[in-house]
C-alpha cells in the first residue's frame, strides 16, 4: 500500500502539474497562442521542479534543492510572463530578479550554511512576491469591468498558500533532511496543487473569453462587411446616391406600401443635366464628374427625411421621391431644386446663361390611386421631355389621372 510522505506526496503533484501543462500545451496547439505556451512552459517547469524533489535521495543538491527550487518558481515567473502576454501588457523584470535573489539565497544557505527552514522562508517568500505582481497586474487590468476575478482569486488562493507555509513552518520546522518532513509540509504540497488547478481553470476561461472575444469581432467585421457590401450593391459610386438597381427596388416597394407614407402624396421627379455632353467636351469628363458629385451634394443636403429618396439613374439623369400632403409642395420642393443647382454657378459656356442647370420632370400620384410604378415613371420621363424642349432650366409637372 502506498504511504502518505513528502516524496509520494510530491510525485503527485507532479503528475498533476504536468497534466495540467500537457493540457494547455494541446490548446495552445490548437491556437497558436502565446500566453497558452508560455502557461503550459509554467506548468511544465513545475512538474520538473516537484520530480527533482523526489529524487533528493539519488541527486546531489545542485539538482534536487537548487534545480527543483528553480522549475517550481519559474513555473510562476511563466504564469507572469503568460498573463502580459495576454493582457498585451509590458513585462516588470522584478519577478525575474526575485528568482534571481531566490537562486543566489538558496546557494548560501545550501553550500556555505546548510539550513533548511532558510530555504523554506526564501522560497515561499520569493514566491509570493512574484504572485504579488501579478496580482497587480490582473487588477490594474480588470479594473473597469471586474474581469479575471477567477484568475485574481486563483493567484491570492497562491499566494495565501505560501505565507501560510513560511508562518507554518516556524510552529513546524522542517528537518534537515527535508523529505523526512512531517505532515505540515504534505498538506502544503496538496495546497499547491489545489492552487495551481485553479490557476488552470482560470486561465481557461480567460482564453475562453478571448476567443469569445475575437468571434465577437470578426462577427461585426463580417457584419460591417456584409453591410458595406450591401451598400456598394445600391449606392453609385461617384456620387453616393443611390444608384438604378436600388432604384428599382425601392420605387416597387413604394407603391406597394404609399399609404405608410408621411403625406396623402408621392412626388416623383426626374431631371437632367442641362446639355451635359458638351459641357464634358469642353470641360472633359473628370470636370463633368465634379459637376455630377456637387449636384449629389445638393439633392443629400435636400432630401433628408427618412421617406426621401435620391438616385443617380445614370450619365446626367438623376431622380427624387418624396411624399407631401399636395402637388403644389412638391412644385415648390423641386423648383427649390432646380433653383439650387443653378445657383452653383458652376461655369458652363454651352449652356444658355453660362451655368449648370438642370430641366425637370414631376409628376404626383395620390396614395389612393390605382396607378403602378411603370405608369408614374412613364408621366415623369413625358414630363422632363416636355422641360427639355421647352427651354429646359425649368420644372414641368404632369398631372396623374385621379
Amino acid at each position: 500500500m502506498l504511504s502518505l510522505n513528502l516524496s509520494n506526496a510530491y510525485f503527485f503533484s507532479a503528475l498533476v502539474e504536468l497534466t495540467l501543462g500537457v493540457g494547455m500545451l494541446a490548446q495552445w496547439h490548437s491556437g497558436k497562442r502565446r500566453y497558452l505556451l508560455l502557461w503550459s512552459y509554467g506548468f511544465l517547469a513545475s512538474a520538473a521542479g516537484h520530480l527533482l524533489v523526489t529524487r533528493r535521495d539519488i541527486l546531489p543538491d545542485l539538482f534536487s534543492i537548487l534545480g527543483a527550487n528553480f522549475g517550481i518558481t519559474l513555473s510562476s515567473v511563466l504564469f507572469y510572463l503568460g498573463t502580459c502576454a495576454f493582457l498585451r501588457r509590458r513585462k516588470s523584470k522584478l519577478p525575474w530578479l526575485l528568482l534571481g535573489l531566490e537562486i543566489a539565497l538558496l546557494i548560501g544557505f545550501t553550500y556555505v550554511r546548510y539550513d533548511t527552514d532558510a530555504r523554506v522562508y526564501i522560497y515561499t517568500a520569493c514566491q509570493a512576491a512574484i504572485t504579488s505582481v501579478n496580482v497587480a497586474l490582473l487588477l490594474a487590468a480588470g479594473r473597469e469591468r471586474n474581469r479575471y476575478l477567477d484568475a485574481c482569486a486563483a493567484t491570492l488562493f497562491f499566494t495565501a498558500v505560501m505565507l501560510v507555509r513560511m508562518v507554518g513552518t516556524w510552529f513546524f520546522p522542517a528537518p534537515q533532511d527535508f523529505m523526512a518532513s512531517g505532515n505540515f509540509q504534505i498538506l502544503f504540497s496538496f495546497w499547491l496543487v489545489l492552487a495551481h488547478i485553479g490557476y488552470a481553470l482560470a486561465f481557461g476561461n480567460m482564453h475562453a473569453s478571448a476567443l469569445t472575444a475575437r468571434l465577437s469581432e470578426r462577427a461585426m467585421e463580417l457584419e460591417s462587411a456584409n453591410r458595406q457590401l450591401e451598400s456598394l450593391s445600391v449606392t453609385d459610386p461617384l456620387t453616393g446616391l443611390y444608384n438604378r438597381r436600388h432604384f428599382d427596388d425601392v420605387i416597387e416597394r413604394t407603391f406597394n406600401r404609399t399609404k405608410e407614407s408621411e403625406g396623402d402624396v408621392l412626388a416623383f421627379s426626374i431631371f437632367d443635366i442641362d446639355h451635359f455632353k458638351r459641357y464634358n467636351d469642353r470641360y472633359g469628363h473628370p470636370q463633368g464628374d465634379i459637376v455630377l458629385q456637387r449636384i449629389a451634394e445638393v439633392l443629400r443636403q435636400s432630401m433628408r427625411r427618412a421617406s426621401d429618396f435620391a438616385f443617380r439613374l445614370g450619365g446626367e439623369e438623376f431622380c427624387v421621391i418624396f411624399s407631401v400632403h399636395d402637388p403644389d409642395t412638391a412644385l415648390h420642393t423641386v423648383e427649390t431644386l432646380r433653383k439650387k443647382i443653378e445657383a452653383l454657378a458652376i461655369p458652363h459656356l454651352g449652356n444658355p446663361g453660362n451655368v449648370v442647370t438642370a430641366s425637370f420632370g414631376l409628376t404626383c400620384v395620390r396614395v389612393d390611386s390605382n396607378m403602378d410604378q411603370h405608369a408614374v415613371y412613364v408621366l415623369a420621363d413625358n414630363a422632363l421631355y416636355e422641360a427639355k424642349s421647352t427651354g429646359r432650366n425649368r420644372v414641368v409637372r404632369s398631372v396623374a389621372p385621379a
